[in-house]
């Protein structure tokens, strides 16, 4: 028998075992057939294939470069090399390959997939949108097409998009319950939360331990203050994983919200049993027992506040009655007459610029900064600010170089419990005769208190001291309602302080 016709009878062999996946007597006849002819483009090609299959990666690689050397016009040559690479952890690599296989064979719809869950890797988000499209226009019955289109949609908060792709995949294939779940949270963040809480029931029906859907509809029935149906589903998907910590920290916001603080405080204990560097749990834990904190850990404040941003406004104004910048406004002018103008104001915690609304006219400049994203791209939309900044209050104003004469701290100190580094990073901040408003929820006990709201109080003794030894003045000091909760007005002072080294 001569050289060629061993190695086909050992291709064909090869083929054989293949057909019954039998693959180490394919890899067996394929080496033969190398041991011949060093160069045999099917035998190169299709033993990386099966050495990648057997996760032996490097030898893959080799193998298929040396195919690609034979013959670089073969598609499925670079689509496989590009599989392994990916594997390899070679991302940018395996994108070259895909492209190639593309350029040779512009329809491989897996190609075009594979290169768009490399770009959801990366969170390149445009490039993975393309891509998906790509696959799902040349072979629009793959649901995996549909679904990674969705998601990518959903990244770039094109909700419409993604509830679109969602909703044909779940009328084509009813049984996706990963799906099901993801129309969910499409529809929460377009603020449909009924369609939502739909959407994850019939997840929850179709897979009863899925947790992430019972943690979604917590979440959902927490956001129409269904507070009972949502302890029930946090409950649900703890049983389904006990380690979800989120889930354990949301389940103590509800019985705090429920007043059963006993349970909240097991509940974010738990939570920190899971997580210990869960910021809200250990600030809420430190709330209900009495723990002494400086201030609300800035992951709190965060989380609080964007959680809260979609209807922050109608909640505080129409709900709690907060009125702090208004009131503020006020008390400044019944001081200063006539009305004065500001050269620089900086709105410290501005959220979604109430403040800012009442203080426009009264400044030529208007710098606003809040530790919540959120809440300044809503400040942001009202066009009122001349800057808007995310951060944290005092590393702004230490890293800043504008001077201010009008700062306004609107219902924000509650978040603060010891004010001595926010005065010395404010006092460097100051021009001549720069002004200081503020509110703060009293106290008659001590210098500030957390109280189990989470939030702290403090005492006009404390903020006399503070004002002396920085230099400040109490021009007014009113008492006021700060806000509204649980139908118990929450009493504090308006304060107005007067900066003069």
């Amino acid at each position: 028998m001569t050289g060629n016709s061993q190695v086909q009878q050992f291709l064909q062999e090869a083929m054989a075992h293949l057909q019954q996946n039998n693959f180490p007597e394919a890899m067996n006849r394929l080496e033969k057939v190398l041991e011949i002819e060093p160069d045999e483009f099917d035998a190169l090609h299709i033993l990386g294939v099966l050495e990648h299959k057997q996760s032996q990666f490097d030898r893959a690689e080799e193998l298929i470069r040396k195919a690609i050397a034979v013959n670089p016009n073969f598609p499925d040559a670079h689509y496989n090399l590009a599989k392994v690479l990916q594997d390899l952890s070679q991302q940018e690599d395996a994108v070259a390959s895909y492209q190639t296989a593309l350029t040779l064979a512009p329809n491989m719809d897996v190609a075009h997939f594979n290169l768009g869950l490399i770009f959801s890797e990366q969170e390149k988000w445009q490039d993975a949108q393309n891509s998906f499209q790509q696959a799902l226009t040349i072979n629009s019955n793959d649901p995996d097409y549909l679904f990674n289109l969705g998601n990518v949609y959903a990244q770039l908060e094109q909700f419409d998009l993604a509830i679109d792709c969602y909703e044909k995949l779940v009328l084509r294939h009813p049984s996706q319950h990963i799906a099901f779940n993801n129309l969910g949270i499409a529809y929460r963040k377009r603020g449909q939360l009924e369609p939502a809480i739909a959407a994850y029931q019939q997840s929850i029906r179709l897979c009863p331990e899925y947790a992430d859907a019972h943690f979604n509809l917590g979440n959902a029935f927490e956001e129409t203050r269904q507070m009972q149906h949502a302890s029930d589903s946090y409950q649900k998907a703890i049983e389904h994983n006990p380690d979800m910590a989120e889930a354990y920290n949301n389940l103590g916001n509800v019985f705090y919200v429920l007043k059963d603080f006993d349970k909240a405080q097991q509940a974010y204990e738990k939570t920190l049993a899971l997580q210990p560097e869960n910021a809200f749990s250990r600030h809420m834990l430190n709330s209900l027992t009495g723990v002494a904190s400086d201030t609300a850990p800035a992951q709190y404040i965060e989380a609080l506040f964007d959680k809260a941003a979609d209807d922050f406004e109608e909640r505080l104004v129409d709900d709690l009655k907060y009125n702090s910048p208004e009131e503020l406004k006020t008390e400044l002018l019944k001081l200063l007459n006539p009305p004065p103008q500001f050269q620089n104001t900086l709105d410290l915690g501005c959220g979604t610029g109430l403040s800012g609304e009442s203080f426009r006219t009264m400044t030529e400049s208007l710098a606003g900064v809040d530790i919540a994203s959120k809440m300044v791209a809503l400040a942001r939309q009202k066009k009122i600010y001349d800057d808007l900044q995310v951060g944290e209050i005092i590393r702004y104003l230490d890293q800043t170089s504008t001077q201010y004469d009008l700062f306004i701290a609107a219902d924000v100190l509650a978040y603060i419990g010891n004010l001595e580094p926010l005065f010395a990073s404010l006092k460097k901040r100051c021009l001549q005769d720069a002004y200081f408003l503020f509110t703060v929820e009293e106290t008659e006990q001590e210098d500030y208190l957390l109280r189990k709201t989470g939030r702290f109080s403090h005492s006009k003794n404390y903020i006399q001291t503070l004002a002396e030894a920085h230099k400040f003045t109490i021009e007014a000091c009113t008492p006021t309602t700060i806000r509204m909760e649980n139908d118990r007005p929450i009493t504090g002072y308006n304060f107005i302080l007067h900066y003069s080294a």
